[in-house]
C-alpha cells in the first residue's frame, strides 16, 4: 500500500516477520510448530528452521489433485459391482407326449395321446386337415392300411416282423379291390401274409365298417409270434367269462383265447378295458382303432419314437488328480580337498620340493638349513 505526502505518492514495503529460531522450542504443541513455520516461510530462518524441522517427521504439504468424477452407469446397464446374472442355457424342446395336429382331439386323453404317438410314425399320412374324427366308425380297408403302416413302424428294428407291401404288377388277391384302389398295396399284403380272407366271392368289402371280431383276428396275430394263435370256446369261456360268448364267430375265438395270454398288452384290455359282453359285431371306431393299434404285444408306438438328444449333465466330471511327484534326488556331496582323507592316518604328504634348473643354485626352505 502506498500514502500521499508532500504531493508525492511514497511506496512503504512490508515490515518483514522477525523469526527467532529459538522460538520454536518453547512451544510445546504441533499447531504453532505449523504456524511459525508458514510466517518465516520465505526468510533465512525459515529455511532454518523448516530443514531444523524436517527430519523431526512433518509431512511436506502435497497439491491436491481434483478428484476425477467416476463414471455414471448408462440407463439399464449393470453396474460393474454387480455381476450379470448368467444367460440361461437353452435346452432343445421336448414334444409333448399328446401333442397332435387334430384340433378335435381331448388333451391328455389315452385316444389323444395313441393318435399323436401314430401320427408322427406316419401313419395317419392319409388323413388331411385338422380334424380326426374319433368317434366315426373306421372302415375295413382303412384300418388295413393302419395295421401294415404302424406294424412296420413299431418293429422297424426288426426284419421278420415287417409286412412286405403289395406291388400294382400282381394280380389282386380279392376282386373288389382293383390296383387302382388308394388301399390296394396294404389290403394285399395283409392277403398275401394269411392274416385276411376274402368271403365266398373272393371279396373283401374295403368298405364296409371294421366290427370288434374283424378288429382282434387281424391285429391279435401280429401281436404274437407265428404258430401261437390257438384257443377253443371252453378256453375263451374260461379265460375271458363273456355273457355272450355263443356269439362270437368261430374264425375268432382262436384270436380272442391268445390275446388273453397277453395279460394288460392284450389289444381287448387295452381298447375296450374289463368288459363283461364283448359285443363282436358292434363297429370299431376311429378312436379305438388308434387306441388298438398303439401297441403290438409289448413294443408300443412312444418306444418307437426317435428319442430327443440327452442335455449334458450340469455337474462337472471329476478330474484326474495330478500324479504324485517324485522324490528328488539329493546329490551327493563334493568331496572337500581339505577333508581328511584316508592316507592322513599315516601322516600329511608333504609337497616334494621344486625342481632346481642346473646352475640356479639350491633353494632354500624354511625347514631346511643352507649347508
Amino acid at each position: 500500500m502506498g500514502s500521499i505526502e508532500k504531493g508525492r505518492v511514497v511506496h512503504h514495503q512490508p515490515k518483514p516477520v522477525r523469526c527467532w529460531p529459538g522460538l520454536w522450542l518453547k512451544l510445546g504443541s504441533f499447531i504453532p510448530l505449523l504456524w511459525l513455520l508458514s510466517a518465516c516461510q520465505g526468510t533465512e530462518w525459515g529455511e532454518r528452521l523448516e530443514h531444523a524441522v524436517r527430519p523431526v517427521g512433518l509431512p511436506t504439504a502435497q497439491p491436491e489433485l481434483p478428484a476425477s468424477p467416476s463414471p455414471q452407469p448408462l440407463p439399464g446397464s449393470i453396474p460393474p459391482s454387480i455381476s450379470a446374472p448368467p444367460a440361461p442355457t437353452p435346452s432343445s424342446p421336448r414334444p409333448s407326449p399328446d401333442s397332435s395336429r387334430f384340433a378335435d382331439l381331448e388333451p391328455g386323453s389315452l385316444v389323444a395321446r395313441s393318435v399323436g404317438y401314430l401320427d408322427r410314425l406316419g401313419v395317419f399320412a392319409d388323413i388331411s386337415g385338422s380334424e380326426f374324427q374319433p368317434q366315426r366308425s373306421v372302415r375295413r380297408g382303412e384300418f388295413a392300411r393302419w395295421l401294415v403302416l404302424a406294424n412296420n413302424a413299431i418293429h422297424a428294428d426288426e426284419p421278420s416282423r415287417q409286412i412286405r407291401l403289395g406291388s400294382p404288377s400282381e394280380r389282386p388277391l380279392f376282386l373288389d379291390v382293383p390296383e387302382e384302389d388308394p388301399h390296394f398295396r396294404y389290403i394285399q399284403a395283409l392277403g398275401a401274409a394269411g392274416l385276411i380272407t376274402g368271403d365266398a366271392n373272393r371279396e373283401f368289402r374295403p368298405n364296409s365298417l371294421l366290427s370288434r371280431a374283424e378288429l382282434i383276428r387281424m391285429k391279435v396275430p401280429l401281436d404274437l409270434p407265428p404258430g401261437q394263435i390257438k384257443g377253443s370256446r371252453a378256453e375263451l369261456e374260461e379265460r375271458w367269462g363273456f355273457t355272450d360268448a355263443a356269439q362270437i364267430p368261430p374264425e375268432v375265438v382262436p384270436a380272442l383265447v391268445a390275446d388273453r395270454s397277453l395279460e394288460n398288452a392284450s389289444t381287448v384290455l387295452r381298447t375296450f378295458g374289463p368288459i363283461r359282453t364283448f359285443n363282436p359285431f358292434e363297429p370299431v371306431s376311429r378312436g379305438e382303432a388308434a387306441i388298438a393299434l398303439s401297441a403290438f404285444g409289448e413294443r408300443t408306438a412312444q418306444d418307437a419314437l426317435p428319442q430327443p438328444p440327452a442335455l449334458p449333465d450340469p455337474t462337472p466330471e471329476p478330474q484326474p488328480s495330478p500324479p504324485a511327484a517324485e522324490p528328488q534326488q539329493t546329490a551327493s556331496p563334493e568331496p572337500d580337498p581339505t577333508s581328511a582323507s584316508p592316507s592322513d592316518a599315516v601322516g600329511p604328504i608333504r609337497p616334494n620340493p621344486p625342481e632346481v634348473a642346473p646352475g640356479e643354485g639350491r633353494i632354500v626352505t624354511p625347514r631346511q638349513t643352507q649347508s
